[in-house]
């Protein structure tokens, strides 16, 4: 029993810590769980809380902020619509004190009228009423005094009133017949007159065109008669002269003997000296040091002698010839007072209708060369007015002051003088600087005169290389802007092509001298002439010397320049014909 109990007892135990232990830690799992929610949701209360609290703030400053812009876009507009209002009514007061102004100057007239047309119809009343009562009597005293005479009077009366209406209707009718004569008559003196305008108009313009084509026979007959002098000069001169010259000279000598005193003591003196322009110009030349036979038989020799004949060349073929180009493709530029651009094309000439014109070149024997030539005028020109202006003091000092500036500044010139030639050919167009801005200097100004000098160069190139379609061969370079060394350079980068310079710049004497050397047998043939030219010096494009690019490539540094300055080209045309 003892043990028995004590098992008992021992298990009891046992299982009733087994059930406290199990409640106890079921308790603290509740309690904790509880304890652990609790927190949580307080929490979580509190960070609904804040964040409630935050977003009604956010919100209740929201709407305060509203609310003020709302109450001051309200005040002003109030403020506003009350100025407005004021300005309307005191608009309208003024208005309305000018209408209340002019009612009452309108009701005081109209009372002072109306005082004024009272008082006078009162006075006329009176006055009415005065002589009606006066007329009464009168007429009843005369009807005292007519009762007895009245039968006679009627009868009286009525031949007069008989009278009158005859005499009335007649006087209407030759004024209504006086009126209807002056009418027809007005109309026939106009029908008249008109009618006589017409035939002197008529006559008149058949006298003036009488005249006009009297003038036009008289006109034609007037060139005709002249061409027709001319052609018979042209056919008797060459026939004449010999025989007048056989025939006036033995008479002319005695005849200058006689009355030319000083030619008579030259001849006593055995001074007098016969000749031409060119022998006087010789004998002046040398200083006396030839004697006067000689001179004549040099200048005979030269310019009259049979196998020379006569050689006439001008300018620029002359240029032409002196550089040698002698070849098809050989090209010449001439920078002088204008630039010109000739091309030698051969044995064919060369036909444009805006670009370049055909010349000939020369014709030596039964060789006829024909060049292409463009010109663009008033470069040269250009220098010497901006020398004028006295934006630089010697024409040597425009390279230097051209170099000493990046660029122009976003200047352009155009020199048009005298108008624009090729390409464009427009005579009203003006010379102008555009882009001028506070920090433009000389410099500025001496860079964009002288590319613009280039950029004409190139223009006709370009304008001769789309027109001609021959192949460039060679290119010279002629003229006094030719010795500067900046026109010289960009000229060479702008159309990408060698460029020659030579020694003396001015050639179209030398030219000339060729012409006239071959004509008399002083050089035997082209060839001995073109080992004569010499090269000062040779011009080669920077980008090609540089970068090997291909010639004829204009820079990035100058395609935005040439655009500006054709834009400037643009708008300078044009501006004469606008303005008047």
């Amino acid at each position: 029993m003892m043990c028995l109990m004590v098992c008992l007892k021992a298990c009891l135990v046992t299982c009733l810590m087994a059930c406290l232990k199990a409640c106890l830690m079921e308790c603290l799992v509740t309690c904790l769980m509880a304890y652990l929610m609790e927190c949580l949701m307080a929490y979580l209360m509190e960070c609904l809380m804040a964040y409630l609290m935050e977003c009604l703030m956010v919100y209740l400053m929201a709407c305060l902020v509203t609310c003020l812009v709302t109450c001051l876009v309200t005040c002003l507009m109030a403020c506003l619509m009350a100025y407005l209002m004021a300005y309307l009514m005191a608009r309208l007061m003024v208005r309305l004190m000018a209408f209340l102004m002019a009612c009452l100057m309108a009701c005081l007239m109209a009372c002072l009228m109306a005082c004024l047309m009272a008082c006078l119809m009162a006075c006329l009343m009176a006055c009415l009423m005065a002589y009606l009562i006066v007329c009464l009597m009168a007429c009843l005293m005369a009807y005292l005094v007519a009762c007895l005479m009245v039968r006679l009077m009627a009868c009286l009366m009525a031949c007069l009133m008989a009278c009158l209406i005859v005499c009335l209707m007649a006087y209407l009718v030759a004024c209504l017949m006086v009126r209807l004569m002056a009418r027809l008559m007005a109309c026939l003196m106009a029908c008249l007159m008109a009618c006589l305008m017409v035939c002197l108009m008529a006559c008149l313009m058949a006298y003036l065109m009488l005249c006009l084509m009297a003038y036009l026979m008289l006109c034609l007959m007037a060139c005709l008669m002249a061409y027709l002098m001319a052609c018979l000069m042209a056919c008797l001169i060459p026939c004449l002269m010999p025989c007048l010259k056989a025939c006036l000279m033995p008479c002319l000598m005695p005849c200058l003997m006689t009355f030319c005193f000083q030619l008579r003591q030259a001849v006593a003196e055995d001074t007098c000296c016969f000749g031409t322009i060119d022998t006087w110009l010789l004998f002046k030349l040398t200083k006396d040091v030839l004697e006067w036979p000689t001179l004549l038989y040099v200048v005979t020799a030269i310019f009259h002698s049979p196998q020379s004949g006569r050689y006439n060349i001008a300018d620029q073929q002359a240029a032409m010839y002196g550089e040698c180009c002698f070849d098809v493709g050989n090209v010449n530029i001439t920078m002088g007072t204008g630039a010109f651009v000739d091309i030698n094309t051969g044995s064919k000439p060369h036909t444009s209708a805006a670009g370049l014109y055909p010349v000939v070149g020369w014709k030596i024997g039964e060789e006829v060369v024909y060049l292409a030539e463009g010109n663009a005028a008033d470069t040269g020109t250009a220098i010497k007015w901006a020398q004028g202006l006295e934006l630089f003091s010697d024409v040597q000092e425009t390279s230097a002051m051209a170099y000493s500036v990046a660029d122009s500044d976003g200047v352009c010139f155009v020199p048009s003088f005298s108008g624009l030639q090729a390409p464009l050919n427009d005579p009203t167009a003006c010379a102008s600087f555009m882009g001028l801005t506070p920090s433009t200097n000389k410099c500025h100004l001496v860079r964009a005169i002288l590319e613009s000098v280039a950029f004409s160069v190139r223009q006709l190139y370009q304008t001769m290389l789309r027109e001609t379609c021959i192949p460039v061969t060679k290119i010279r370079v002629d003229g006094g802007v030719c010795t500067n060394d900046f026109v010289m350079q960009l000229t060479t980068d702008l159309i990408g092509q060698k460029l020659a310079r030579p020694v003396h710049h001015e050639i179209s004497c030398r030219g000339a001298a060729f012409v006239a050397g071959l004509g008399v047998g002083f050089w035997k043939d082209k060839e001995e002439l073109k080992r004569l030219h010499t090269a000062d010096q040779m011009f080669v494009p920077r980008q090609a010397a540089q970068s090997g690019t291909e010639l004829g490539v204009v820079s990035a540094e100058y395609e935005a320049v040439l655009r500006s300055w054709e834009k400037a080209l643009q708008r300078s045309m044009g501006w004469y014909s606008s303005r008047a």
